[in-house]
């Protein structure tokens, strides 16, 4: 399952360009729920923190109760390295915000390697380069046995 989610994103993505991005997207992001139904929430920048708000008592990311590490920081480099699976940070270029229990990311691809430069196994264009594209959204449960990768949609435009 993991695979073609994987692969699914990674076809999104394929005519995005790679941009450097302040962090993750203060907005309003809808995520699909158990049963199907859109789940609302917002994210906020405070001065040092992010705010995860949604008035739903059942949302899923409201629902963690945490000694220490509730409130989502920017995600260092070695953290993203540590937590998220290998082939979508080696493709993608991503700026998340995370705290014990989920990460938010907001994600560009790479630009892709001119095939004649590309070793085996890597992804590689024929032709011009990327044209750019827009981001992509997703949520990491990172207390799963496997982190699990469930998109997002924003609701209002950056």
């Amino acid at each position: 399952m993991l695979t073609g989610v994987l692969g699914l994103l990674l076809l999104l993505l394929a005519g995005s360009a790679s941009a450097q991005t302040a962090g993750f997207d203060a907005g309003n992001y809808s995520v699909k729920g158990s049963g199907g139904q859109a789940q609302l929430f917002s994210v906020e920048n405070t001065k040092d923190k992010w705010l995860v708000k949604s008035s739903d008592p059942n949302f899923v990311m409201l629902k963690i109760v945490c000694v220490s590490g509730c409130d989502y920081l920017p995600m260092t480099e070695e953290r993203t390295q540590q937590l998220l699976p290998a082939p979508i940070r080696q493709n993608l270029d991503m700026r998340c915000i995370a705290n014990i229990g989920f990460a938010l990311c907001k994600m560009t691809s790479r630009p892709l390697r001119e095939c004649r430069d590309a070793r085996a196994g890597e992804s590689c264009r024929i032709g011009p380069p990327n044209a750019p594209g827009k981001p992509l959204y997703a949520m990491f449960s990172l207390f799963a046995p496997n982190v699990a990768l469930v998109p997002l949609m924003r609701l209002d435009s950056p």
